[in-house]
C-alpha cells in the first residue's frame, strides 16, 4: 500500500538507464533519457546512467545535468559496427556496474536498438521493473512498461513482440523533453507581437548528412537584410570544424557547439530547420513552425505525422535537398508570418512538453502519498479546479474567481469535519482529495480531482486507495466512504470501481470495516 504520511516513505526510488550515444548512433537515446531522469529526480528519484565508452558518448554532459554515470568498455560485436553490442557481455558489464554503484534498482530503463528480450529478461535481477523505450517495433521485449513517443497509430504493432502483455504509453503526449521546454510556447506568446527574428537550425546531436552546411549556403543566398541564423551542432559531429570555418566573418550568424541553451534559442526563433527526430518534438513544444525532413529511417513515421498535422514544410529526405531548394523554402515561409503562426499553433497542440512528467508519474505512482493541504496550496490547485475538464461534472460547473477559491480553501482547511488533502508523487503534487464527515452516520463523502495535465494515468484510483488508508488511520470510527458521481463521468466511475466502490442507490459506497483494521 502506498505511503500515507511523509515520514512513512521509504528510501528514494532508484532508476538505472541503459542507453548509448555516439557519432554513429546519435545523441537522441541519451538526451530523451536525461529528460525522463529530470522528471524522476524532481519527484525524488536517484538516477544512474550506464553507457558504453564510444566516440561521441555523452557521459560528461550527463554528469553536468546532475546524474551519476557508469562507463562500460565499447565492446562492439565484431563486424557489426559501433551501434551493436554483444548482449551477453553487455549484460555482464551492466550487472557489475549497477551492483557496484546502486546495488539494486526500482526501475531499469532500456533505450537501445541493439537490446532485446533476451537481455531484458536476464536483467530482471537488476531491478524490480523494466521500462523499454522503442520506436521501431522490430524486436522482442520483456517489459513491464513500454514507451513509444513517436506518432504511431496503434499499440497493437508491439503485440507480437511482447513476451507478456504490459501497459504501452504511445504518442507525443509522452514525448520526453527536458523541463525547460514545458511552458515555452506560452512564454513566447507573452512576448511582443513579432519579437523573434532568428532562424534556428539543428539536426540533433550529430549532423551526419551535413544539413547545416546546406542551411548556411541557403541562408547566405537570401536577400539582405536577412534574419540572423543560429546553427546548433554537437561537439562530436564530424562537420564542426568545417562549419566553424564557414561561419567566420559572417554578420548575423552564430554557431553553437554542444549548447545547453536550446530552449532559450527557441524562445528567440521564428522558424526552425530540423530533423523529424527528438529535436522535432522540442520545437513543437515551443510552438515553432519548421522546415523539417528525415535524417534516419526510424524518423519516417514522425515525418508523416508532422506533415499530416501541418506543422511546417517537409523536404522529405534531407539527403536529397540542395541549397537552392532550401533557400526557396526559406524565402516562402519568411514572407508569410500568418502561415508560420498557424503552423506553430498546430505544432504545440501535438506536444505540450509534459511527457516526461507523465511517464515519471506512471513509473512512481506506487509511491503516491497524501499530506494535509496548506494555505499556499490554494493557488497551486486553482488552475486544476477551474479547468473545464474538472468542472464539467460539478453540480455547478461555472468557473470561480481566485479570490472566492482562496476564501473557500482557507475555511475548508480549518474545518474539523473535513480533511482537505494534497496527493503527491515524491515532491510533485498531482491532485486533491477531500473527505467530508457525515453527521448522521459513521461515513465520509469523498471527492477528488487531479492535475488535468496528468489525466489518463490512473491517478484517481490510486488516490482513492490511498485515501481509504488515510481514513482508516486518522478516522478509525468510520465505517465507509461514499461518493456522488455524475452518471456521464465514465472515467470517474471506472476509478471508483477500481478502488473498491460500488453503486448503492444514489451513492457509490466502499466499506472500511475490514480495511486497515
Amino acid at each position: 500500500m502506498a505511503s500515507v504520511e511523509p515520514s512513512a516513505r521509504t528510501a528514494p526510488p532508484i532508476v538505472v538507464f541503459r542507453a548509448d550515444a555516439s557519432v554513429h548512433i546519435g545523441a537522441g537515446h541519451v538526451v530523451r533519457c536525461v529528460a525522463l531522469a529530470h522528471a524522476l529526480h524532481a519527484m525524488g528519484a536517484r538516477c544512474l546512467f550506464v553507457s558504453r565508452s564510444l566516440d561521441g558518448q555523452l557521459s560528461g554532459w550527463v554528469r553536468e545535468q546532475g546524474f551519476e554515470t557508469a562507463d562500460l568498455p565499447a565492446t562492439p560485436t565484431p563486424g557489426q559496427g559501433p551501434r551493436w553490442v554483444d548482449q551477453d557481455l553487455d549484460l555482464q558489464l551492466t550487472t557489475a556496474a549497477v551492483g557496484d554503484t546502486v546495488g539494486h534498482a526500482n526501475w531499469l530503463v532500456i533505450d537501445h536498438y541493439a537490446i532485446d528480450a533476451s537481455w531484458e529478461q536476464a536483467a530482471r535481477a537488476l531491478a524490480d521493473r523494466l521500462l523499454v523505450i522503442d520506436d521501431l517495433a522490430n524486436r522482442s521485449h520483456a517489459a513491464d512498461l513500454l514507451l513509444d513517443q513517436g506518432v504511431q497509430e496503434v499499440a497493437a504493432r508491439y503485440t507480437p513482440w511482447l513476451a507478456h502483455p504490459c501497459p504501452i504509453l504511445l504518442g507525443p503526449k509522452y514525448a520526453l523533453l527536458r523541463p525547460e521546454f514545458a511552458g515555452l510556447a506560452a512564454a513566447r506568446e507573452n512576448q511582443a507581437k513579432d519579437p523573434a527574428q532568428t532562424i534556428l537550425a539543428c539536426m540533433g546531436g550529430t549532423d551526419l548528412l551535413d544539413v547545416l552546411s546546406i542551411t548556411l549556403t541557403a541562408w547566405r543566398g537570401l536577400p539582405t537584410p536577412r534574419p540572423p541564423l543560429d546553427l546548433v551542432v554537437g561537439a562530436s559531429s564530424p562537420n564542426v570544424v568545417a562549419l566553424a570555418r564557414g561561419c567566420e566573418g559572417l554578420a548575423g550568424l552564430r554557431l553553437h557547439v554542444a549548447t545547453n541553451d536550446m530552449a532559450e534559442l527557441m524562445a528567440g526563433a521564428q522558424l526552425v530547420i530540423s530533423s523529424a527526430g527528438g529535436i522535432g518534438w522540442e520545437r513543437c513544444s515551443a510552438g515553432l513552425p519548421a522546415i523539417f525532413g528525415r535524417t534516419a529511417p526510424n524518423q519516417t513515421g514522425n515525418l508523416g505525422a508532422l506533415v499530416r498535422h501541418r506543422t511546417g514544410f517537409s523536404v522529405g529526405d534531407w539527403s536529397t535537398v540542395t541549397p537552392e531548394q532550401l533557400r526557396n523554402l526559406l524565402a516562402r515561409l519568411l514572407a508569410r508570418p500568418g502561415l508560420r503562426r498557424r503552423m506553430g499553433e498546430r505544432a504545440h497542440r501535438m506536444v505540450d512538453g509534459l511527457g516526461a512528467t507523465r511517464v515519471a508519474c506512471h513509473m512512481l505512482m506506487d509511491g503516491l502519498w497524501l499530506r494535509g493541504a496548506a494555505p499556499a496550496d490554494a493557488t497551486l490547485v486553482y488552475p486544476w479546479r477551474n479547468a473545464a475538464s474538472t468542472r464539467r461534472y460539478f453540480h455547478d460547473p461555472a468557473p470561480v474567481s481566485l479570490e472566492r477559491h482562496v476564501a473557500w480553501w482557507e475555511l475548508a482547511s480549518r474545518d474539523p469535519g473535513r480533511a482537505l488533502l494534497i496527493a503527491a508523487i515524491g515532491h510533485r503534487p498531482v491532485g486533491v482529495l477531500r473527505l467530508d464527515r457525515a453527521e448522521e452516520a459513521p461515513s465520509a463523502m469523498v471527492s477528488i480531482y487531479t492535475d488535468p495535465a496528468l489525466a489518463g494515468l490512473g491517478l484517481g484510483a490510486r488516490m482513492l486507495a490511498t485515501g481509504k488508508s488515510w481514513a482508516s488511520t486518522h478516522w478509525p470510527d468510520l465505517a465507509a466512504l461514499t461518493a456522488e458521481i455524475n452518471t456521464g463521468n465514465a472515467a470517474s466511475i471506472k476509478a471508483f470501481e477500481r478502488a473498491g466502490f460500488a453503486q448503492h442507490q444514489q451513492l457509490w459506497r466502499c466499506p472500511l470495516t475490514t480495511f486497515g483494521r
